[in-house]
């Protein structure tokens, strides 16, 4: 399949382009799952309460970028770029190549599905890096004044010599979800290939978005029409929790499939053991996402990858979650606890598990966020949950930290939240920095 755009994919941005200039061609582009299109950032989980490091681990860090976004510094790449900004960035460029090549081929009658399928796979590849990025490098939204703060930097063309420039919060979401709307109408309904885009996979990242403008109406609706199309729960009474990696690649909760970059800090990162507590004795998850290293250190191994690196895309626990919670906001706490019970009770040690009832909305609601942290370990979402919840709740979290006897805090409503464009970029494009 990638033998047709080979040359393609061994050229930078940079130079000069051989441009596919055929359906499978620029099929083939996208489908560059290792290297390119299905990677997604991971200094967030660094920079999140789920891991921690000893002093000595933090002082063999290399990667300048680990040190500093583990103790939250101003400043955090020392002019070096990090995946975490580029990857994203490489991933619209494609997209947008092929969005701008589609307009050369004509879709007819022969060619309309492939026409369709490519161009919402490109509409979605692009929203989806926009939506990584627009999750570390701009604040939080605030539907109050979501006009008024800046959003993303846009790259709109493949052109190399277009400037980029920023737009404002609240016309970045209403791109992201233009853009979304456009692709639900042109993906497959069926999931084919859990490393290609699908309506699930749209309607899922709808309902992400929503969740995070604070659009619970509209995150509850779009995470039930996912649920429609695609269910699929694992019973964790079936998975095996003596193996090393207890989840296989693309399994069945898979919606879509990303990884996260192999930072050093994840080798040799334990878990929180505040986090790790908080999971009961017949909860199937202690055993199935943790491990236990010579020192009695609780490490991670539920990567729903299927492999030593961390699952960043998108599962049907997720939305599982955004139900829960969206329904609970809008009124309707029963019916939110019944969707998390139906997710509970196939994590649970069969016969052991007790459903969740009776709750009033407050205590429904603090559950369902207790559970989602729980179930959504290291999936790269922890660190948007606490920069929403965090302008949203009447308990707000500060993050802190003692490094080689040393307090790092990071309090809530910290403009360090959101992490700086990398210098390089504000100098070309005259970009208007994050304060921080």
């Amino acid at each position: 399949m990638m033998q047709g755009c080979e040359e393609f994919l061994n050229e930078k941005p940079q130079k000069s382009l051989l441009i596919p200039d055929k359906l499978e061609d620029l099929q083939a582009l996208l489908d560059d799952e290792l290297t390119t299109m299905n990677l997604n950032p991971g200094i967030q989980v660094i920079a999140s309460d789920e891991l921690w490091i000893s002093d000595g681990e933090f002082n063999s860090l290399n990667n300048a970028a680990e040190r500093n976004a583990y103790i939250w510094a101003s400043e955090v790449y020392e002019g070096f770029l990090i995946p975490d900004w580029e990857n994203p960035y490489e991933q619209i460029f494609y997209s947008n190549v092929v969005l701008d090549q589609l307009e050369n081929i004509e879709r007819n009658e022969t060619n309309r599905l492939l026409h369709d399928a490519v161009r919402g796979s490109a509409l979605f590849y692009r929203t989806m890096a926009y939506t990584n990025l627009i999750q570390l490098f701009a604040p939080e939204y605030d539907p109050l004044n979501a006009d008024e703060l800046i959003g993303l930097v846009i790259k709109p063309t493949p052109n190399i010599e277009d400037k980029a420039f920023q737009i404002s919060l609240k016309a970045s979401y209403e791109m992201l979800i233009a853009d979304l709307m456009e692709a639900l109408n042109l993906l497959p309904q069926e999931i084919v290939y859990k490393s290609r885009p699908s309506q699930p996979a749209v309607l899922a990242l709808l309902a992400r978005l929503y969740l995070n403008m604070e659009d619970f109406a509209k995150s509850e609706e779009y995470a039930l029409r996912c649920i429609d199309l695609y269910n699929n729960l694992l019973d964790y009474n079936d998975v095996n929790s003596s193996l090393a990696i207890p989840f296989p690649r693309f399994n069945d909760e898979v919606i879509f499939h990303s990884s996260m970059p192999s930072y050093g800090f994840y080798r040799t990162a334990k878990i929180n053991i505040e986090l790790y507590n908080s999971y009961e004795e017949n909860d199937l998850r202690r055993q199935l996402f943790f491990t236990t290293n010579a020192a009695g250190e609780r490490i991670f191994k539920g990567w729903y990858t299927g492999q030593n690196r961390l699952f960043g895309g998108i599962a049907t626990d997720e939305v599982y979650f955004i139900v829960a919670e969206s329904k609970v906001r809008n009124g309707k706490t029963a019916e939110g606890l019944e969707y998390l019970n139906n997710l509970l009770l196939t994590r649970w040690k069969e016969g052991t598990f007790e459903p969740t009832v009776s709750l009033d909305s407050q205590e429904a609601l603090k559950t369902i966020l207790e559970e989602r942290r729980k179930g959504l370990v290291l999936r790269g979402l922890r660190w948007q949950d606490i920069r929403r919840l965090n302008r949203i709740s009447d308990q707000p979290l500060d993050l802190k930290r003692i490094v080689n006897g040393q307090e790092y805090m990071l309090e809530a409503g910290s403009s360090r939240f959101t992490f700086p464009i990398p210098d390089i970029e504000i100098e070309v494009n005259n970009l208007i920095q994050n304060e921080r």
